[in-house]
């Protein structure tokens, strides 16, 4: 395993262990509604009540459906998205997709305080992504000019030495 692969394989273990964390306090917060569910559902059926009770009662059920509507979504559609990244990246460790070129590069963040990273290569901006556990000594922050390392299809930038002069 090439340096570059163990660096890419380290991004795809941190996004399976946040996925996990992630889909575990969906699935959390989806068996506490369904248990509010259970309750409100049971309540409604069971115990006579004025009418604005209920109307407050059958509001909450809905709300508690929606919430477990969007808890379902959310666990389909995180790791889908999490499983396409993961993909690209196993992609490029498989078929040594690593693209070395001079480039310029630009490293600053934007007015909501995000990195924002592109390497300018033949006029075409790329927009790359720092690799997991990066440091600040690994790349500068500002516009230099020289040669790049990056991933092909996960667009990670593995390495940026600057020209000197």
């Amino acid at each position: 395993m090439t340096e570059f692969d163990a660096i890419l394989q380290k991004n795809i273990d941190a996004m399976i262990k946040n996925m996990i964390v992630f889909v575990s306090v969906l699935i959390i917060l989806g068996i506490v509604f369904a248990v509010g569910l259970i309750f409100v559902t049971k309540k409604l059926r069971t115990e006579s009540m004025n009418n604005q009770d209920y109307e407050r009662l059958k509001k909450r059920k809905r709300t508690l459906i929606f919430s477990i509507a969007l808890i379902v979504f959310a666990m389909v559609v995180i790791p889908l998205g999490s499983v396409q990244q993961i993909t690209h990246l196993k992609h490029d460790i498989e078929h040594q997709q690593y693209i070395c070129a001079e480039v310029d590069y630009s490293y600053s963040r934007n007015g909501k305080g995000e990195d924002l990273v592109t390497i300018t290569r033949d006029g075409e901006i790329i927009y790359v992504d720092f690799p997991k556990g990066w440091s600040e000594e690994d790349f500068p922050r500002g516009e230099f000019h020289g040669t790049a390392w990056y991933s092909e299809e996960s667009n990670i930038l593995l390495s940026f030495t600057a020209d000197n002069g």
